[in-house]
């Protein structure tokens, strides 16, 4: 595993969550491919494209909905897991949850994300679908989850 591919790709998570947290969401569109997928737990677990994940959380109330990094592990150059927290606020107060994310990387960008209940089922999704996490470009994205 090349330790540069590994360091940029850090460097990538570090301006995620700096324009996150910043609510600075053009520069946050700016770090995902135009062709990415994301399960985003803010919008019900939805699969989103980069533009329908800016709309979810630019219209989440300032602050009511955010993450805490707690841990961070390099699969490889292509891929990472975030350990953290996920902190929503309602009227009743604060909930605070455990959360791990798996970020996919494609040409410098972010390809895949997804949450997942542990790391260990998160190393093992990457492990099985590779770079697409099984959410392929051809399942058109910003739609309501099926039910069975």
């Amino acid at each position: 595993m090349s330790e540069v591919a590994v360091t940029q790709v850090l460097v990538l998570l570090d301006a995620i969550s700096d324009a996150f947290v910043s609510r600075d969401w053009e520069r946050l569109r700016s770090l995902y491919h135009d062709e990415a997928r994301i399960s985003s737990v803010a919008a019900g677990d939805r699969i989103l494209s980069a533009d329908g994940l800016i709309e979810v959380l630019a219209a989440i109330e300032g602050g009511s909905y955010s993450t805490d990094d707690v841990a961070t592990e390099a699969l490889d150059e292509n891929a990472v897991v975030v350990l953290g927290l996920v902190r929503a606020r309602d009227e009743v107060g604060i909930m605070f949850t455990p959360s791990t994310w798996l970020l996919t990387f494609q040409d410098g960008l972010v390809w895949r994300s997804k949450a997942y209940r542990s790391p260990e089922e998160a190393r093992s999704a990457y492990q099985e679908h590779g770079l697409d996490l099984g959410m392929r470009t051809d399942i058109a994205p910003d739609a309501e989850p099926k039910t069975h």
